[in-house]
């Protein structure tokens, strides 16, 4: 049995109004950058690879500092430094081009726990990007 057109037309309507009120944001926004790892942080430096970063918003409790350092080849390279007064997990807001198109290359370059010692081996910490 054939569906009548009207039937299709309503369903191709509802598909196509339903993609255009979709929740996921696009074009230029925030994202969080988080950093954690097994132990509650202090202090990190993470090293991003990628397009799309325009800033830094300051975290609500603690400091923060996006520094840009020299680009490999074309692709610009920053370095995000956070130290937060209460230990635990670090958490950043980025400024970016298109929320739905960052995806930079994160390095962990250094991190610290509560007691500002060393958290090694590097490889447990890490780093999420949250739209």
């Amino acid at each position: 049995m054939k569906r009548p057109l009207a039937l299709r037309a309503l369903a191709l309507a509802l598909l196509v109004v339903g993609a255009a009120c979709s929740d996921d944001p696009e074009g230029p926004g925030t994202v969080d950058l988080v950093i954690r790892a097994p132990v509650p942080l202090g202090a990190a430096v993470v090293e991003l690879v990628g397009e799309g970063i325009q800033g830094m918003e300051q975290p609500a409790v603690g400091w923060s500092e996006l520094v840009p350092v020299v680009p490999q080849g074309s692709t610009p390279v920053h370095r995000v430094v956070v130290i937060q007064e209460e230990p635990g997990e670090l958490t950043v807001r980025l400024r970016v081009t298109d929320v739905q198109d960052v995806r930079p290359v994160t390095t962990v370059v250094e991190a610290t726990d509560a007691a500002d010692e060393p958290v090694t081996p590097l490889s447990q910490v890490e780093v999420v990007i949250r739209r």
